[in-house]
């Protein structure tokens, strides 16, 4: 049961440690840092909670889930809820009972679907007496409107950064299973840029050089693999045996690549990592100054680690079956690539959109998620429905109601349904 209460004061915790760190934090607050790192720069923190927010560091750190501690949300009433993590707690039967200060009760059963065994934020959250924290976190302001986060920090590491250009985006295949089983290395990230991606940089480059803030890419790479590990500089001992090795058993070689580590250096990695979407937007807003109906066309689907080679082939026989221009790039790592389909005709646009569906629907099959990282919103029930019978998803909206019964926060997310009368 839950009655709204304030947050605990950090300053005056019982445990010593919590203390500590938070005075460390006063006297040097650059020597920490967020995890999860959306790759959304304008991204808020309420923002970022309400859609379990993700970017290329969750390979390592997990998404904004993993980082919540505490959340105050607005229910649609206006009253609001404090909610520490690890305080309130789903019955065995899987119920919550929410006491509000005005005299309303909340009772609610939690879904009883499995989750993906990968990045998913298709609906709402649940698990065996979950934390009704996590309820909230992911479930895109259906709930309750989030205006107060408490987060954890964690102390910042020397980084270093390596662009490992490759033969095939096939070999790119290969070698990201082979660092994901490698135990010794502990990788913050695992980025992929598929030979089209690339191509489109050079194409970048080669119109004004200046523009992608790097060297020239090597004319033999055909994809490229982007990591980003810990490192330390003044080490006696800068072993990456590992890494070398894992690189070389996948016939590829540390020399056909781009490193650094110094902060302006890693900068400039961060934001050629971000130049492919941001040029592909600019692709699709010059095409639509000619066909107004045009509109690019970017998956945000993620399997279990065993079906990467699969969905991979998928992607690539079915978009080049259909002549269809194509750029893949993104989280490798989480076996969650983005394939970005640029129409040049509302034919192609028809066809991508059919072929959309087509990769929805084996993903599920393979027990993955129709969305990652970006959420359900007001597009893609239809694709929720692929993951979730009529039965689950009136689960969600019992929830809902339950909380929301007049229907008045964010209408027609995640799911249509209508006010309670």
């Amino acid at each position: 049961m839950l009655r709204s209460k304030q947050f605990p004061d950090l300053e005056k915790s019982e445990d010593l440690l919590v203390r500590q760190n938070l005075e460390a934090f006063k006297q040097d607050p650059n020597s920490y840092f967020y995890p999860p790192d959306p790759t959304e720069m304008s991204a808020s923190l309420g923002g970022s909670v309400v859609t379990n927010a993700s970017g290329a560091r969750t390979y390592r750190y997990g998404p904004t889930r993993a980082w919540v501690r505490g959340i105050r949300v607005f229910l649609a009433n206006g009253e609001y809820l404090d909610i520490p993590r690890g305080k309130y707690f789903a019955s065995t039967s899987g119920e919550f009972t929410i006491y509000g200060s005005k005299g309303d009760v909340y009772h609610f059963t939690i879904p009883d679907y499995p989750i993906p065994r990968t990045k998913s934020t298709a609906g709402f959250f649940t698990a065996p007496q979950m934390d009704l924290i996590d309820l909230f976190i992911g479930s895109e302001g259906v709930l309750g409107i989030v205006t107060r986060v408490d987060i954890a920090l964690i102390q910042r590491e020397e980084k270093i950064s390596v662009v490992q250009f490759l033969d095939s985006d096939e070999q790119a295949i290969q070698l990201t299973e082979a660092l994901r089983t490698n135990k010794r290395l502990r990788l913050d990230f695992l980025e992929f840029y598929s030979g089209n991606a690339l191509n489109l940089l050079r194409d970048l480059q080669r119109i004004e050089p200046s523009t992608v803030g790097m060297p020239p890419i090597p004319e033999h790479a055909r994809s490229a693999i982007f990591i980003e590990m810990s490192f330390n500089p003044h080490a006696e001992n800068l072993d990456y045996h590992a890494l070398e090795e894992t690189i070389a058993s996948c016939n590829a070689s540390l020399e056909n690549s781009w490193a650094g580590y110094e902060s302006r250096e890693l900068d400039r990695f961060k934001a050629f990592r971000h130049m492919i979407p941001e040029t592909i937007n600019s692709i699709i807003a010059e095409r639509k100054k000619q066909i107004p109906g045009l509109h690019k066309l970017g998956t945000d689907m993620a399997v279990p680690d065993e079906y990467l080679v699969e969905i991979w082939e998928l992607y690539r026989s079915q978009c080049e079956n259909l002549q269809l221009e194509w750029i893949a790039f993104g989280h490798i790592g989480n076996n969650h690539i983005h394939i970005n389909i640029l129409p040049k005709t509302m034919e192609d646009l028809e066809k991508g959109m059919e072929l959309y569906g087509v990769f929805a629907r084996r993903v599920v099959e393979m027990g993955g998620s129709v969305s990652a990282e970006h959420g359900i919103g007001k597009i893609k029930g239809k694709f929720l429905n692929l993951m979730y019978s009529v039965d689950q998803i009136n689960q969600m909206k019992k929830i809902k109601e339950a909380v929301d019964p007049r229907a008045i926060l964010n209408p027609n997310d995640i799911f249509a349904m209508e006010a309670s009368q």
